[in-house]
C-alpha cells in the first residue's frame, strides 16, 4: 500500500461486519488492521489515503487509541485528530425508509383515489407494505432493497402502472 502511495490516491473501505452469527466473535484483528491504516493515513498528506470504516458500533476506548478517538463525547461528528472524523450515522427515519422504498419499486407519486395508501410526502406505498418494511428492514436501505427484491421475486408484490400492488399476505 505504501508502494501505491507514492504514485496514486487510494481510498481503502473497511466493512467491520458479524453477521448473524448467534456466538461472539472478536473484532480485534479488525480494529488493529483499521488502527494500522489510519496511522499510514496520518503519515500522509490529506487526501492521499482516505480511509472509511463502516461499523454499527465503536470499540472500546483501547482498541481505538490508534485512532487517536476518545469516546468521552460520542457525539458526531467527532473530531478524531485534525486531518479524520467519525461520522455517526444512524438509521432512516420511517418516511425515509418509505420514500427510499418507492424509489427502488419506481412507484408514482400518490394517488387520492386508491384507498389503503399512505402519503410520505409526495411518496406513496400501501400501508400494509410500509408496516411490513419497517418490521423487517430495520429502516435499512439494503435490507429495503433486498425485502423488496424478494417480495417482488416471490410474487408478493407487483408494480403497475407505478403503483405498487399487495398480491399476497405479507
Amino acid at each position: 500500500l505504501e508502494r501505491l502511495l507514492v504514485e496514486e490516491r487510494v481510498v481503502v473501505v473497511l466493512r467491520c461486519w458479524q453477521g448473524t452469527t448467534l456466538f461472539p466473535c472478536s473484532t480485534a484483528v479488525f480494529w488493529t488492521l483499521a488502527n494500522k491504516l489510519a496511522n499510514l493515513a496520518g503519515r500522509r498528506p490529506p487526501g492521499q489515503l482516505l480511509l472509511l470504516v463502516l461499523c454499527r458500533s465503536l470499540p472500546n476506548e483501547e482498541a481505538l487509541s490508534g485512532l487517536g478517538r476518545s469516546l468521552e463525547n460520542a457525539s458526531a461528528p467527532a473530531k478524531v485528530t485534525e486531518q479524520h472524523d467519525i461520522v455517526r450515522m444512524g438509521p432512516l427515519t420511517d418516511d425515509e425508509a418509505h420514500a427510499y422504498a418507492s424509489l427502488v419499486l419506481g412507484v408514482a407519486r400518490s394517488d387520492p383515489s386508491i384507498s389503503g395508501q399512505h402519503r410520505s410526502g409526495s411518496i406513496v406505498l400501501p400501508t400494509e407494505l410500509r408496516s411490513f418494511l419497517s418490521s423487517i428492514a430495520l429502516n435499512n436501505p439494503q435490507n429495503i432493497r433486498e425485502a423488496l427484491a424478494q417480495l417482488l421475486e416471490d410474487g408478493n408484490i407487483h408494480v403497475a402502472n407505478g403503483c405498487a400492488i399487495i398480491l399476497r399476505d405479507l
